[in-house]
């Protein structure tokens, strides 16, 4: 298998607990402030296993959680909110995605396991979705076109559409949109975008063009992302009803 994961990703997990806590006595985080941290190289490694990254997530969960429920004002919901939504973002980006990387691509693939079998672009969505705790239907969701996928996720403030506009005018678009996790349905696909803080923006999916495998690349590079005449894009991390379903379990359906 080609894992092609992170060496500091148990290191980036306690930062993002640290950043998302409420504010209490603490030491200063030795990882760099960024809400959303470019993507880790593609030749990093990691010790950690898939299982132990979700389990890692799960628990930074269940803190933020806990930091909501406890919350007394709107304007501290609102803060853990942000803050979770950041969390979420680079957990799939950043964290779970990479493990996925070189699984082969098949229309039919359903895999499960990063490395085994094949895995088909709705299901890698709907895996990493399901596997970073949002509570979901990944099967059903995977089968659905992308809009109505996007559409069960987000409301209509969070979702952007776009017609014969070129690669370079989406990818501005996408910078102007700001930082974050989006799910982007094209014509006949379907995959993450991940903005950095930098302004890095990065299209990661199943693809089935050559090496047709799961991978990460420039957004604005992708022959699938420019070829597509129609594109529609939901921004999950900025989406409160997202985030805080996935703080408390709530079933997306």
């Amino acid at each position: 298998m080609n894992r092609i994961c992170r060496k500091f990703s148990t290191i980036t997990l306690a930062w993002l607990i640290w950043t998302c806590l409420p504010t209490c006595s603490k030491e200063t985080p030795k990882q760099p402030s960024a809400d959303f941290p470019s993507l880790p190289t593609q030749d990093s490694e990691t010790q950690a296993t898939y299982q132990e990254t979700i389990s890692s997530l799960n628990q930074l969960r269940l803190e933020l959680q806990q930091a909501y429920l406890a919350s007394e004002s709107e304007t501290e919901q609102e803060q853990i909110l942000s803050k979770a939504g950041n969390a979420l973002g680079f957990g799939i980006a950043g964290e779970l995605a990479p493990f996925w990387y070189g699984t082969p691509w098949a229309y039919s693939g359903t895999s499960e396991v990063p490395g085994k079998g094949t895995i088909a672009c709705g299901y890698f969505v709907t895996t990493l979705l399901r596997d970073a705790g949002l509570n979901l239907d990944r099967v059903f969701l995977a089968q659905q076109a992308s809009e109505v996928m996007i559409r069960r996720l987000v409301t209509d403030e969070s979702i952007k559409r776009y017609s014969d506009v070129p690669i370079g005018n989406f990818v501005a678009s996408i910078e102007d949109w700001g930082p974050g996790l989006y799910v982007v349905g094209l014509d006949n696909h379907t995959g993450f975008i991940y903005c950095s803080s930098t302004g890095e923006v990065t299209f990661l999916h199943s693809a089935f063009v050559e090496p047709k495998a799961v991978r990460a690349e420039a957004a604005a590079a992708s022959s699938i992302l420019s070829s597509s005449r129609y594109r529609v894009l939901g921004k999950l991390t900025s989406e409160s009803r997202l985030v805080s379903g996935w703080l408390l379990g709530t079933r997306f359906e």
